[in-house]
Formats: C-alpha cells, structure tokens, sequence
C-alpha cells in the first residue's frame, strides 16, 4: 500500500513546479528597480569627482 501512496505524492509535487514559475515572474519586476539603480550610478559618477576635492583638504 506504501508504493501506490508514494504515487499520489509524486502528483502533489508535478503541482509544485507549476508555482515555481510563479516567483519567477516577480524576478522581473525587481529588475525594473535595477534599471533606475543604473540611472543613479552615471549620476554617482559625477560624486566621486567631488570627493577628490575633499581629500585634499584631508591630507591625513
């Protein structure tokens, strides 16, 4: 009767990868959020230019 069990299971777990694809989905939104972060880095850029100044005046 262990065996035939087993087989029921074995249908639950065909039904688990079918959420799986779910997350995936959301994988993408958060890469939209990554497109802005680019955005902010050409704008970092332009910062670390004015740090140097102030190492100068930080000759430690």
């Amino acid at each position: 009767p262990k065996p035939p069990v087993a087989k029921p299971p074995a249908t639950t777990a065909g039904a688990t990868p079918a959420p799986k694809p779910a997350p995936r989905a959301p994988a993408p939104r958060p890469a939209t959020p990554s497109r802005p972060a680019a955005t902010a880095a050409p704008t970092a850029t332009p910062t670390p230019t004015a740090p140097p100044p102030a190492a100068t005046e930080v000759p430690f």
